[in-house]
């Protein structure tokens, strides 16, 4: 009697339809994940684009904006909102101008992952950075999942106070400190 090795081929289909079926059944638990990854990821470069805003106001005198950026390849941002979504950039601006020109020097950019929204708390195209680092008015961003509530798990905020210093809250909106 010869002995064979190997899988015949109703072994091999059994075997790859169980796989096939714990993959289903494993897919829709990764999308959480790469929710809350891709707003981790976005809420880690906005904070840094703020640190580097401040240092670089610092060093050249003011004149240093964070500015959204109101298209990107994936997405359009409606003007005069708080939408932040397509990104975010840090740029040079001129004496007495409120943002940064189209031609400015933009010392950082970021484009935000398709799936995601970030909305600032106030309406404005930018943040201005005095001489000392400090933004001109208060600011606080939420991110959040696309089509998701602040409620939902995923959603974070970042929130300044009027001395500058920036913190991550795990519930978004930021809540007002006195």
């Amino acid at each position: 009697m010869r002995r064979h090795r190997g899988l015949t081929a109703v072994e091999l289909m059994v075997v790859i339809s169980l796989l096939a079926i714990i993959a289903g059944l494993a897919a829709p638990s990764f999308s959480g994940l790469l929710q809350r990854w891709r707003v981790q990821q976005s809420l880690e470069a906005l904070h840094s684009a703020i640190h580097l805003a401040r240092s670089e106001a610092v060093k050249r005198s003011g004149r240093i904006a964070l500015q959204r950026i109101a298209a990107s390849g994936h997405c359009q941002a409606r003007a005069r909102t708080n939408d932040w979504s397509c990104g975010w950039q840090v740029c040079a601006h001129e004496l007495g101008q409120q943002q940064c020109a189209p031609d400015a020097l933009v010392l950082q950019r970021y484009e935000v992952p398709p799936g995601l929204q970030v909305q600032r708390s106030s309406l404005g195209e930018g943040i201005r950075f005095d001489r000392w680092g400090m933004p001109v008015a208060g600011f606080s961003f939420s991110l959040l999942p696309q089509g998701k509530g602040l409620e939902d798990a995923a959603a974070k905020g970042l929130c300044t106070s009027r001395g500058g210093r920036v913190r991550v809250a795990d519930r978004p909106p930021c809540p007002v400190r006195g």
